[in-house]
């Protein structure tokens, strides 16, 4: 490994601090008060730039990196190297959008750059629902809906409000809640000023206009 390499390794241990966000709400847990932290990814790849929360994380990671970056992939868009070519490529067409995009659904005029989201969007065409729900029996195309469908069974709720404590079984529940916290109504009618925190609020106001 390069001598360069290393002293960018050094810098790396000596510089980065690891910052907690400490919650202010307080949750029981066997009678103790457990403070919920929130850990940033501020350890970062020399190499690749990606990040993570731990310093042994990262060093796993940098093992995965050729010592000769002559025999890497660089991308020419944001500097990020790859070990092998496949993970380059596809990393790739990111950045070059869907000129990029070579896998195309045989029903409809929709492209992907990954073969698997290909996959789980013919399943619409072909009602093909391989994930069952062991509660009811109900099946589903992706893995995602099943998992939020079984919260349904299972009462689960792990997306919770910071503000409130209030919580919700799915991500989006959460985000159009927060709105009314941080006042951010992001659709808004182009007949008008108005703005809204639901999409469903803002068709209904178009309603008023016709």
């Amino acid at each position: 490994m390069s001598s360069s390499y290393c002293n960018s390794q050094e810098h790396l241990d000596q510089e980065i601090l690891i910052d907690i966000d400490e919650d202010e709400n307080v949750k029981q847990d066997c009678d103790l008060n457990v403070k919920i932290l929130k850990v940033k990814k501020l350890f970062k790849c020399p190499v690749c730039f990606s990040g993570f929360s731990s310093k042994k994380t990262m060093v796993r990671h940098v093992r995965k990196h050729p010592e000769d970056k002559s025999s890497s992939y660089q991308c020419q868009f944001c500097d990020r190297y790859f070990c092998h070519k496949s993970e380059f490529i596809i990393h790739t067409r990111i950045h070059k959008g869907t000129a990029q995009k070579p896998y195309k659904c045989p029903c409809c005029t929709k492209c992907f750059s990954l073969t698997k989201t290909l996959v789980r969007h013919v399943r619409i065409h072909t009602e093909d629902k391989p994930y069952q729900c062991q509660f009811c029996g109900r099946n589903f195309c992706q893995k995602s809906d099943l998992v939020n469908h079984t919260r349904i069974h299972t009462g689960e709720r792990p997306y919770q409000c910071q503000e409130c404590n209030k919580s919700f079984a799915q991500k989006g529940n959460l985000v159009v809640h927060m709105r009314k916290h941080t006042g951010e109504k992001p659709y808004q009618c182009k007949e008008c000023s108005c703005s809204f925190g639901q999409k469903s609020s803002l068709d209904c106001h178009i309603q008023s206009h016709r």
